[in-house]
């Protein structure tokens, strides 16, 4: 925060890697409120290598960012609010980018952790460094994976300054700016996998492996070429109250890793088919009685809220607004006319149940 600038100022500097201030650079400032509908303000820098705009709403439900695109790469600062105190002064250096990916090092430390229902959760850490004097931005698309069949994925705390994910049920996350030389790129991710007893780790990495290892349940075997255990303590995790060791995998380079946890605890298949058959009945029970019930009185509810919906539609404005009444008035004609029909059918002599 700058008091000495005007309210809902931004003054940004950009330097390039050797620290002098980059002239005629187009920078983006973007506001961002918390609906997520972004606003941007685009603007160049002086030959002093400094772009300032002024007048931007000084708000409380909004954060600001500024973005450059340079050499290729999309650089993004943090997030930053404007207050009653003053203006904001932000500084950015920008890298020229190598899409090789030999001038990165990374290292990878998995956890796998028994849940219930034959599920395990895998906490993958994964970490990289840029070597030399450029930043790393791939040509294309890079995305940070789990292992086959994994589901449920989140980026771990740490991650979110560098992956995005913006599909929940997306199982990879992808790399959302340069990683620039000299700094740890956190691309942590965490998701689920099933298991029957065994849970098998076959992970191409993206970049050099210099250092793999695995923590496990003490408990729990493990079976990978060169691992040994390791003398280094692991830390207490909150919510876990069992002995946790960790190994040293040995593996190294860029090809797959392998390795293997086994013993981990299995649901009784006599309490998973009893549950499955029970299921089944209840849902049988289920289907029957809608089926059985007499019609009426679903058609009388589908009709009230066609009513409902017709008069909303009458009153709504916003685009938005009617295409969401429309959409909710097309799934009503569908049930009443699928409705209609299996009362055609179920009044005709000859027909016979579903």
């Amino acid at each position: 925060v700058a008091p000495e600038l005007p309210l809902g100022t931004v003054q940004l500097l950009v330097v390039d890697r050797e620290d002098q201030p980059l002239a005629n650079q187009s920078v983006t400032i973007v506001k961002k409120d918390f609906t997520g509908t972004e606003q941007r303000f685009v603007l160049e820098t002086d030959a002093d290598g400094i772009a300032q705009q002024s007048e931007l709403p000084v708000v409380n439900d909004a954060l600001y960012y500024v973005a450059i695109v340079y050499d290729g790469g999309p650089y993004t600062s943090a997030f930053f609010g404007l207050d009653r105190r003053g203006g904001v002064r932000v500084a950015m250096r920008v890298w020229p980018v190598t899409s090789d990916p030999a001038v990165v090092q990374s290292a990878v430390q998995w956890e796998v952790i028994e849940a219930e229902n034959d599920h395990a959760q895998v906490v993958q850490i994964y970490e990289a460094l840029v070597t030399g004097d450029e930043a790393y931005w791939p040509a294309e698309e890079l995305r940070i994976v789990g292992i086959e069949g994994a589901k449920s994925l989140v980026v771990l705390r740490g991650g979110e300054e560098w992956l995005d994910h913006d599909d929940e049920v997306a199982p990879f996350a992808t790399l959302g700016h340069p990683i620039v030389p000299g700094e740890v790129a956190a691309l942590s991710v965490g998701y689920v996998v099933d298991h029957d007893g065994e849970v098998v780790i076959d992970w191409t990495p993206p970049f050099e492996v210099i250092e793999s290892a695995m923590v496990v349940k003490e408990s729990l075997g493990l079976e990978a070429p060169g691992a040994k255990r390791s003398d280094r303590p692991v830390q207490p995790q909150q919510g876990l109250d069992y002995a946790r060791v960790a190994y040293e995998l040995g593996q190294k380079g860029t090809g797959t890793i392998h390795v293997a946890v086994t013993g981990l605890r299995r649901t009784n298949q006599v309490f998973r088919w009893v549950g499955i058959g029970l299921g089944s009945v209840l849902g049988l029970v289920l289907v029957l009685g809608l089926a059985l019930r007499p019609s009426g009185d679903a058609r009388a509810r589908l009709l009230r809220r066609r009513d409902e919906l017709l008069g909303a539609l009458e009153q709504r404005r916003s685009p938005g607004d009617r295409r969401r009444v429309v959409a909710a008035l097309d799934r009503i004609y569908r049930q009443l006319d699928a409705l209609d029909a299996l009362a055609a059918k179920l009044a005709k002599p000859d027909s016979k149940p579903a």
